[in-house]
């Protein structure tokens, strides 16, 4: 399943730390937001691993699932990412 993870985190080495174990698993659409293709093992396991690197009482961190049926909706304006250049010519 592809989920969309954004966060918002004001420490710099937590920042680092959420950036660097989400690269792992995705890839980054913006500054702040991954877009992560996880089968139930991975999502588990970059859970438990991103619980980690946060501060529960001052640090965001979202997970939004997006299932198959909406991937046809997503809708990308402007130079995003380089799959989304690659959707352009596509299309």
């Amino acid at each position: 399943m592809k989920y969309i993870i954004c966060y918002d985190i004001a420490n710099n080495r937590r920042r680092n730390r959420v950036s660097k174990t989400l690269a792992g698993y995705g890839e980054r659409i913006h500054e702040s937001v991954f877009e992560c293709e996880l089968n139930p093992r991975k999502f588990l396991y970059l859970r438990r691993a991103l619980g980690k690197c946060i501060c529960p009482v001052s640090d965001k961190l979202f997970i939004y699932p997006l299932c198959e049926r909406d991937r046809p909706d997503i809708v990308h304006l402007g130079i995003s990412s380089e799959r989304a250049q690659l959707d352009a010519f596509i299309v």
